[in-house]
This record gives structure tokens, sequence and C-alpha cells, in this order.
């Protein structure tokens, strides 16, 4: 038997030795060779994974090694973690930036000269060292001083920063046992640097300090061109958080900034970020069970809350809500930042410092349920009904509300136009709905719990709102009773399933055979006339009628 390749001739020369040669040739090249290439292209593109596009390497890193995320780690080990990423590591460092980078080093002793005394965070891999310097210089604000060479890289890890942050939070989150929950101090600390980032906000200004919350400073701190020496002037003039200075008439916060050392250039940007800073308020908030009265132990329980948002630039005459995403002004961002908002949900301790919508149990460090969402459904609700508003954040009539707004083209004006309510609408039932749904506890009991929302990109946004629930025992007579209604629900679906088409139909057609003999038995004379027999003519027809019959069964 001979076996032949269908292969041109004119390929092969008559000398047969050259022919294998010739054959190998066209393997290697028609075969390997793409084998190759393809091989490459698959195992270069996985190692990115998600929609952030992170690499692998990274996730590993923040899931299991020293540097990972910690079940109680702090704002300020966030960026020590955030470092570490793949993205970073391999990030390239020429010799002809050593130069720039030393005088970043001196840079960063001025901002923070205790990390003089750790050897350890300069003994690091020169690109990750290089990373942490840059992210340090941004949130001093001191962008205009590094060196022109090392611009690109700056713009390069605040860029990568945000999605690696999604990343950890996500890990942060993680379904952990015995009962399901993610971690809460991370949670909180991931979100706040967030928040950070996106204003070129010093990590310190988050402290407590003096016995307040650390978000009263940063909260000024985060407007344009705002430092220590600015907030220090403004509290003499009685102007300690950035509601106060909202509310104050025009002419005299303009007075207030520039004695403060804010110039009239720089009045443009601070008027910006407080026109656009946001203002949610939460309508209503229940937990629920889908076809159950009561809430029992380890149930799956839908919480439902409804929102609104408003800003001072709704004030403005003609303003509408536009596109499907908010966009976040941070002048010291390098790219455009979308605004979004994170849902928490949590018993009611430590509801003044989460970032987001979530459930929480503070006593475990627990987050029982966390969602991430868009707001602009309820941005277009607070725009056209500031009447709902003025109810649930001032509880007053409309002369009230307009004493509120004052001077202040910064205080929400709840007197704008707006459609008006209608009769029987509760404001409860006014807002962006918002659900997500959690495990119950597994004890009974009465639970005080937290719904808290907090921007990603603004400092003093958090809105809380109490949420109390009882938790009921799953006794004997509970579990009975729900299984028999699940049981019956199931006969029901089955009982509908098994009628087949033609059931369906012969059924349809029975329907219009009796409507059929319905017609027949009408007592009209005719078609034609559509009258009504009456009287004797009536009774004569009937009788007529009946003789028939009589002669048909004979």
């Amino acid at each position: 038997m001979n076996i032949g390749i269908a292969l041109p001739e004119w390929i092969f020369p008559k000398d047969k030795k050259v022919a294998p040669l010739l054959l190998l040739a066209l393997v290697c090249v028609g075969v390997l060779l793409p084998l190759v290439f393809v091989s490459w292209h698959m195992l270069s593109a996985n190692k990115f994974t998600g929609p952030n596009g992170i690499m692998q390497e990274t996730l590993q890193y923040y899931l299991h090694s020293k540097f990972s995320v910690k079940e109680s780690q702090s704002l300020v080990r966030i960026p020590e973690t955030l470092v570490c990423a793949m993205e970073f590591i391999s990030m390239p460092t020429p010799s002809e930036q050593g130069a720039a980078l030393e005088e970043l080093r001196k840079m960063v002793l001025r901002y923070a000269p205790e990390l003089k005394e750790k050897p350890a965070f300069w003994k690091r891999k020169s690109s990750v060292l290089k990373a942490h310097m840059l992210l340090l210089s941004h949130l001093e604000r001191d962008q205009a001083s590094i060196p022109a060479i090392l611009q690109a890289d700056l713009k390069f890890v605040l860029q990568k920063s945000m999605p690696l942050l999604e990343e950890m939070l996500k890990i942060a989150l993680l379904t952990r046992p015995p009962h399901g929950y993610g971690w809460l101090t991370p949670s909180f600390a991931i979100m706040e640097m967030m928040q950070c980032l996106t204003q070129a906000l010093d990590l310190d200004s988050r402290k407590a300090q003096g016995g307040k919350p650390g978000d009263t400073s940063a909260q000024l701190l985060q407007l344009p061109h705002f430092d220590l020496d600015t907030l220090k002037k403004l509290k003499r003039k009685r102007v300690n958080n950035l509601k106060e200075l909202m509310e104050m008439p025009d002419a005299e916060r303009e007075e207030a900034l520039t004695s403060s050392g804010v110039t009239s250039a720089q009045l443009d940007d601070v008027d910006t970020f407080l026109k656009n800073h946001p203002n949610v308020v939460i309508s209503s908030a229940q937990c629920v069970v889908d076809g159950e009265a009561d809430i029992v132990e380890q149930d799956i329980t839908k919480f439902q809350a409804r929102v609104l948002l408003t800003r001072p630039s709704h004030n403005a005459e003609g303003f509408q809500v536009r596109g499907k995403s908010a966009r976040a002004y941070a002048p010291l961002y390098p790219a455009p930042k979308e605004e979004n908002w994170r849902r928490y949900f949590a018993r009611q301790a430590f509801a003044q410092c989460f970032l987001g919508f979530q459930l929480r149990d503070a006593n475990t460090n627990s987050v029982l349920c966390n969602q991430k969402v868009n707001l602009m459904e309820a941005e277009t609700v607070g725009l056209d009904r500031p009447d709902v508003l003025d109810q649930l954040v001032n509880g007053a009539s409309t002369t009230d509300a307009k004493k509120a707004v004052g001077d202040s083209k910064y205080a929400t004006n709840y007197t704008r136009k707006g459609s008006a309510p209608a009769a029987d609408e509760k404001v409860s039932e006014v807002g962006q709905l918002i659900e997500m749904k959690f495990m119950a506890p597994v004890k009974a009991g009465k639970y005080e719990l937290t719904l808290v929302i907090m921007s990603d990109s603004y400092v003093g946004c958090d809105r809380s709102m109490p949420v109390k629930i009882k938790v009921t025992p799953l006794t004997r007579q509970i579990s009975e009773g729900r299984d028999a209604k699940s049981v019956a629900a199931t006969q029901k679906w089955a009982s509908d399933d098994d009628r087949s088409d033609g059931e369906k139909e012969q059924d349809a057609e029975d329907g219009v055979e009796e409507e059929d003999e319905e017609d027949d038995g009408d007592d009209y004379d005719s078609d034609e006339s559509g009258e009504l027999e009456t009287g004797d003519e009536a009774s004569d027809a009937g009788d007529e009628k009946v003789d028939g019959g009589e002669k048909k069964d004979k």
C-alpha cells in the first residue's frame, strides 16, 4: 500500500534527500509557529481578569500575602497593600529617574518625617517605592513639585489606583464563615481611601481631632485650594464644617473666603465644587420577607429603601438631569471620575463613618449586605419633587422653607417649581427604590440596624437611617405552615404545567359551542328583527317547539 501527501509537485525537487527537510519546514511554519503564537497570546491575555482588567498576580497578592487585605486593616495601612499590585511592581524605573526619585524622597520626608525611622519603607522594590511616594505626594496636593520626568508615572498610578481599590473592596466584602458576611473595618478604610484619592485629601485629615470626627475638617479640606491655614482662618469666622459654609449668605461667605487666603480666581473653583456637592435624603427603609408576615431566624430578608438626591445646582433656572451617570467634580484627579454610591446595612454602632449603602454588624466586624448603585434616578426625583424634600428635611411649611434658604445660593431651594403631590401619595413612596438581600441573624431577638449611604467621591455626604427588625424563633408551627404554603404553590404550578395545549384549545372550543347553544335558545323572532316575542305569540311559538320535539322523539 502506497501513502502519498496531497501537495503540489513543484514544492519537492527531484532530489529525495531535500524533500523531508522541506516537509519539516512546512510543518514548523504552518503548524508549530501559529500554535506557539496563539499559546503566547492566550497566556498573556490570561494575566488579566475581571471588568477592571486587574492582573491575576495582583489578586493573589491582595488575597494570600503578608500585604493582603486584613480583617482589621485601617485607613493608614491601605496604601501599603495598594502599591503591592503587580501593575506597580512591573512599572519601569530607568536610571534617568534617579535624581528625580531622590528629589521626590526629600519631598515625602517633609510630609511624613516619621518615615525616616522606618527602614522597611525604603528597602522595597524601586518601582513599588516610587508608586507609594507618588501617591503620598498626590494626597498632599503637591503634584506641581513632582519632577516632570515622573509626571507620566503619577498619572498612571492615580488612574490605576481606583480600579485596584475596587478589587480590594470586593475582597474585603467576600462572604466568610460562619454567617456569610464580609469585613466591616477594611471596607470602611478602602472607601475612605477612594474619597481621599479623588479629592487629593491627606489621610491624617480623616483622623478624629479634639474629640470631633475626622470628617469635620476633611469636609473643608477637600475643597479646591484649601489647606490647614485656610481652615484655621475660617474657624475664626465660626465656620467649622461644610454645611455652615454653604448656609452662609453669599456676601458673608465670599468675604470669609477672601480673608482666609482664597483669591478671586480660586473662588470660581470653590463655587463649582459647592454647587455640585450632593445631598442625599432617605425617605423610607424597611426589611421584609416575600410572602411572609414575620422574619424568622436565617430568613432570606429583602431590604428596601427609597432615596432622593439634590444639589445646589438644582436651583439654577432651566437645570436638567441628563445622561446615565453624574461626573464628580475632582479638579486634582487626572481623569474623569464617575460619581458612584455604595449602600451598606448593619447594626447601629459606627453608623457615622461608613461609606456606601451597607447593612452591617459592628459588634462582629461584619457587613451583612452592600451594593454599588447609581443615583441618577434619585437626582431626577429630587429635582422634580422639592415638596417631598421639604417634608423630609425640614418638616416645615413653604414659608419656613423660604426662611431656611435665606440669601445663600448653595442652600437647597425647596420652594422651586415642581410637580404637585397626588392626594393619596405617601412621602415614603417617593424616590429611587434600592433593594438588596441578606440572611437574617441566626438568633431570634430585636436588632437595631442602620442603613448607611455614602459617596466614593465626596466627604460629608454620609447619610444613615436606623432600621429595627424583630427576628422570630423558627418554631415547628411556623415551619409546617411555610411548608404547607410551599406545597400548595408547587401543586398549583404543577397543575398549570400539566395541562397541554390541546386541552386548552379544546376548552376554548367548548366554550364557543356553549355560547352558540345559548344563542339558539334566545327568544327572538328572527335575526333580522331582533325583537323579543311577547304575549300569546311567544307562548304559541314555545308550544310549536315542544310539539316539534315530541314528533322527533316519536
